[in-house]
C-alpha cells in the first residue's frame, strides 16, 4: 500500500464529516484500482485464531477457491462479538477479576497462560461459544475478535490499556475487511501486488478509514458504528469495483 493512497484515503475520509459529502477522488480510486483483487480463501482461523498476526489478514493467507454464495451479513451482530472480545480484554488487563467471573472465566488461570495465542484462545471460545454456530458469517465474526483481541493484548504495539475510541475505530477497521474480502468474487489482477501483499493493503486501509469515524470519546452508539462500517465498506467497493458501490 503506498504512503500516497494512505494518505488520499486519510484525507478524503477526513472531509466526510457533518453535510459535507463528496466522492472519493478519482486519483485515489485510480491509484486503489492498480492492486488487484483476489478471491478469499475458502478456509478460515475459526475459533483457533489466537496466533492471528497484529496486522489482519491471519487467516488469510494462500490460495482457495471463490464461494458459492454470499451470505447475508449482520453488521451489528459483527459489532456485537467485537464489543464482547473488547470487553473480556479489557477486564483481564485491568484485573478485575468479576467481570471475568461473570463470563465463566478465571483471572489467575488466564493468567498463567504461557503464551499470548493461548489467552486470545481462551477468551475466544467464551465470546464464541458453540450456539454461534459455523456458518461463513459466524467463522468471520470468530476471525474478527481474534485479531481484536490479539491486538489488545499486543505489549508491544499496545504498552498500555487502548481506549475506548481507539477500540472501537481498531474493531471497526477489522469488521470492514472482513467483511469487504469476503463478499468480494474473483477479479482479474496482475503480477504486480502477491495475495498477501493485497490482503493487507485491505486491512490497512480499512484502519485508516475508521480512524477518520469522529467516535465520541464518551462512547460510540450503535448508529455511529453502523454508519462507519457501511462507510468503510462503501469506499471498499467504490475503489475495487472501478466505482460500483
Amino acid at each position: 500500500m503506498s504512503s500516497a493512497l494512505r494518505d488520499g484515503v486519510s484525507s478524503w475520509s477526513q472531509s466526510q464529516t457533518g453535510g459535507s459529502k463528496t466522492p472519493v477522488p478519482q486519483s485515489v480510486v485510480a491509484q486503489a484500482l492498480n492492486i488487484p483483487v483476489f478471491p478469499r480463501s475458502s478456509g478460515g482461523s475459526g475459533g483457533g485464531g489466537g496466533g492471528a498476526a497484529s496486522g489482519g489478514g491471519g487467516g488469510r493467507q494462500g490460495g482457495g477457491s471463490k464461494k458459492q454464495s454470499s451470505p447475508r451479513r449482520d453488521a451489528r451482530a459483527y459489532a456485537s462479538t467485537a464489543s464482547r472480545a473488547a470487553g473480556l480484554a479489557r477486564a483481564f488487563r485491568e484485573g478485575d477479576r468479576e467481570a471475568l467471573a461473570k463470563a465463566g472465566l478465571d483471572f489467575d488461570r488466564l493468567s498463567e497462560l504461557p503464551s499470548r495465542s493461548e489467552l486470545v484462545r481462551a477468551i475466544l471460545n467464551v465470546v464464541c461459544d458453540a450456539d454461534m454456530g459455523s456458518d461463513i458469517p459466524a467463522e468471520e465474526q470468530r476471525d474478527i475478535a481474534a485479531h481484536l483481541l490479539d491486538w489488545m493484548f499486543d505489549g508491544t504495539e499496545n504498552r498500555t490499556l487502548p481506549d475506548a475510541v481507539a477500540t472501537a475505530e481498531h474493531a471497526i477497521g477489522l469488521i470492514v475487511a472482513e467483511i469487504f474480502l469476503s463478499e468480494a468474487g474473483e477479479f482479474h489482477s496482475t503480477d504486480a501486488v502477491s495475495r498477501e501483499e493485497f490482503i493487507s493493503g485491505v486491512y490497512e486501509t480499512s484502519q485508516q478509514l475508521a480512524a477518520g469515524s469522529n467516535l465520541a470519546q464518551s462512547g460510540a452508539s450503535q448508529k455511529d458504528i453502523d454508519k462507519a462500517i457501511q462507510r468503510g465498506l462503501r469506499w471498499l467497493r467504490r475503489a475495487h469495483r472501478g466505482g460500483d458501490s
